[in-house]
């Protein structure tokens, strides 16, 4: 009996022991399972990034070339053309000169078959036979010069009709060829973006859903920012993307090379979306805008940090619809700005950016990127979860 209740607890302790193993895997390694697998799929995407941009400067290749290639058959068809009339000029003067030629040759023979006397009597003096005799030989001797030099001119055109033809044979086989090279190339380039852009999705698949839980304003832990001025232009959702040289800003290449210059909030399309203070609206645009969508800019109030009047501007982005705000209308904290869309781009979301300064954007004007911008994570107190935030190592609040 004993002996069967100690095997029967050591059942017990093994069951437990097994069991906190199985919950361990089961909690435990899809997390590693999910840094190994986005670490592949990061490697992935740099790979195929990489194979994409060669294919791209390999295609611009072909087009210079090709470019090349049409410029220089436009000047063979004009070379072509030039010598085919150059050949058809020569072709009437030799005519000419050989009809000259046949005559005075005609007279010559008629003049040779004259007795030496029959000569001298029809012509009026002895000097007049001497300039007859010496005009019919000197002319027929020119004629001549000049039949021979219009034959070599013919044969140097028609030398050079055939070595154009050759070069004209030569210029559209070779731009076949390259065409045909491109033509690979650029379907090459079709199928490595439809593999990167079905990776990018696992990626964002695999990010999205990573412990980011949607939460509204007193819900959850409120982050507090280190110059607390501005409230927080939502008040559900998740920071999905934060400032900085982020996951997306230096994996996916989206920003070419540049960080991504402020906070995306992951959140259901037609989520209100605030002014974050008192304001003027400086400029708006419209779908599609440089990628942007429809967003909307405001002149914030000057704001004192650290004994410093600041003035910003609030970049909204992403809106479902163009603002009912017209530019110049004044924004307290909390006006309506528009409603959450997307972009044509990515699912839906929310993209909010601070400027020190306009940075080129104007009304319809979009700025270049990514512009004199701050993290605005560093203005506005956090209401929302940040688990699993994707923002620059280095960001502290």
């Amino acid at each position: 009996m004993k002996l069967f209740r100690g095997k029967y607890k050591n059942l017990k302790i093994g069951i437990i022991v097994w069991g906190l193993i199985l919950v361990s895997l089961i909690f435990v390694f899809p997390y590693f399972g999910w840094a190994e697998n986005l670490e592949q799929i990061k490697n992935q995407i740099m790979s195929l990034g990489q194979q994409r941009q060669q294919l791209v400067t390999q295609i611009e290749g072909y087009d210079n070339q090709l470019k090349y290639l049409e410029d220089e058959l436009v000047k063979t068809d004009t070379s072509i053309k030039s010598n085919e009339d150059e050949l058809i000029k020569i072709e009437s003067e030799l005519k000419k000169q050989q009809g000259y030629l046949s005559e005075n040759l005609k007279a010559l023979y008629e003049d040779g078959n004259k007795s030496f006397f029959e000569l001298i009597f029809s012509s009026k003096t002895f000097s007049d036979f001497i300039d007859r005799t010496e005009y019919l030989n000197v002319t027929n001797e020119n004629l001549k010069e000049l039949s021979d030099s219009i034959s070599a001119l013919k044969k140097d055109a028609q030398k050079r009709r055939k070595s154009l033809s050759t070069l004209k044979t030569i210029q559209v086989l070779l731009r076949t060829s390259i065409d045909t090279q491109k033509t690979d190339k650029v379907a090459n380039l079709v199928q490595v973006e439809e593999e990167e852009r079905r990776i990018r999705d696992r990626f964002i698949e695999k990010f999205g859903t990573w412990a980011n839980t949607a939460y509204c304003k007193s819900e959850g832990k409120i982050i507090k920012a280190k110059y607390s001025v501005f409230n927080f232009p939502l008040s559900c959702g998740y920071v999905s993307q934060g400032f900085g040289m982020t996951e997306f800003a230096g994996v996916d290449n989206a920003y070419r090379g540049n960080i991504h210059n402020g906070f995306d909030v992951g959140v259901e399309t037609g989520t209100e979306i605030n002014s974050v203070g008192k304001g003027t609206v400086f400029a708006k645009g419209s779908s599609p805008s440089g990628g942007w969508g429809n967003w909307a800019m405001i002149k914030m109030d000057k704001v004192n940090i650290e004994n410093q009047d600041i003035e910003f501007y609030a970049l909204y982005a992403h809106m479902i619809t163009e603002t009912m705000l017209n530019v110049g209308d004044k924004v307290t904290s909390n006006t309506l700005v528009g409603w959450v869309g997307g972009t044509p781009y990515w699912s839906p979301h929310f993209h909010f950016s601070l400027f020190i300064t306009p940075s080129g954007w104007s009304e319809q004007g979009v700025g270049p990127y990514p512009g004199n911008a701050v993290d605005p994570l560093n203005y506005m107190d956090i209401p929302i979860s940040t688990i699993g935030t994707d923002w620059d190592p280095n960001y502290i609040h």
